[in-house]
C-alpha cells in the first residue's frame, strides 16, 4: 500500500489547485484498477455587501464588506503570481483584509469605492460593476470549443440603499430570474423595497463548470440578460430642497 500526503503549507488540507483539477482519476486496485469520478467537495465564490456613506469631502461612497471562498480565492492567488499587464487605475481606498484561508478557507475584506454619479436633480448609483457577468464577454457568434469556468461557485452582491432625505427613488432593475435551459447557470436578483430602504440582491450560481458548444446560444442569451440588468442603474431624483443626509 502506498499513502500519499497531499498536504500543502500555502493550502487548506483537501483543496487542491483550479489547475490541477481533473474529472477523473486513476485507481489502483490490481485487476479492478479503473478510472473513476473525482468529486471535490469545496465551497467557492464571492459574496459582497455594500451600502452608502459619505466620504471625508461629503461625496456619497460605497462601503464593502467581502468574503471570497474556497476555489476563487485560489484563483486569485495564482492569477497575481503570474506575469501581468499594469492593471487600470484602482478607486478602492481603506482596505482591510483579514485572511483565514488556511485555517477556514477564506478571505475577507473591507474597502470603499466612489459612488454616485451626481448633478443638482438626480443620484445615479451602478453598484453591480464587480459582477464577472457585469460585461458580457460572450459576444462572439460562434463557438468551436466548450466552455469552461474551470470550477462550480456563487457570486452574491448586495446592495443596500438608504435614501437619503430630499430624495426619492425614480428608476431601478426589476426583479429578474434567468437559467439556462440545462440549469447549469442560474442568475436571481431580487428587489426587497421598505419605506427608505430598497435591498437589490444579484445572485449568480455557476452550477456546472462546462457548457457544451451546442448550448452556447443559450448562454450568449443568458450573458445578456444578466449584463442588462446589472448594468441598469438605480436612479434617486430629487423631491424638495432639503439637504441630502
Amino acid at each position: 500500500m502506498i499513502w500519499l500526503d497531499a498536504t500543502d503549507k500555502t493550502l487548506p488540507f483537501g483543496l487542491i489547485s483550479p489547475k490541477k483539477l481533473m474529472p477523473q482519476g486513476f485507481l489502483i486496485d490490481g485487476k479492478s484498477s479503473s478510472l473513476i469520478p473525482i468529486n471535490l467537495s469545496h465551497d467557492s465564490g464571492f459574496e459582497i455587501n455594500i451600502s452608502v456613506g459619505r466620504d471625508s469631502v461629503d461625496q456619497f461612497e460605497y462601503r464593502n464588506q467581502a468574503k471570497i471562498s474556497g476555489l476563487s480565492l485560489m484563483s486569485i492567488k495564482e492569477s497575481q503570481n503570474q506575469e501581468q499587464e499594469p492593471a487600470e487605475e484602482d478607486d478602492t481606498y481603506d482596505v482591510e483584509v483579514e485572511d483565514h484561508f488556511l485555517s477556514e478557507r477564506y478571505v475577507s475584506s473591507s474597502f470603499k469605492r466612489h459612488a454616485a454619479n451626481m448633478d443638482e436633480q438626480l443620484l445615479i448609483f451602478n453598484p453591480f460593476d464587480q459582477s464577472i457577468f457585469y460585461q458580457n464577454l460572450f459576444l462572439d457568434e460562434e463557438r468551436r470549443f466548450t466552455i469552461e469556468f474551470e470550477y462550480q461557485f456563487s457570486e452574491k452582491i448586495i446592495f443596500t440603499l438608504e435614501i437619503p432625505d430630499g430624495y426619492a427613488i425614480d428608476e431601478f432593475p426589476e426583479a429578474k430570474h434567468y437559467k439556462l435551459i440545462s440549469k447549469k447557470l442560474e442568475f436571481d436578483f431580487e428587489v426587497v423595497q421598505g419605506e427608505k430602504e430598497f435591498v437589490f440582491t444579484s445572485h449568480l450560481k455557476i452550477n456546472s463548470p462546462d457548457i457544451e458548444v451546442s448550448a452556447y446560444r443559450d448562454l450568449q442569451s443568458f450573458a445578456k440578460l444578466v449584463s442588462e440588468t446589472l448594468n441598469s442603474p438605480i436612479i434617486l431624483k430629487k423631491i424638495s430642497n432639503s439637504p441630502a443626509l
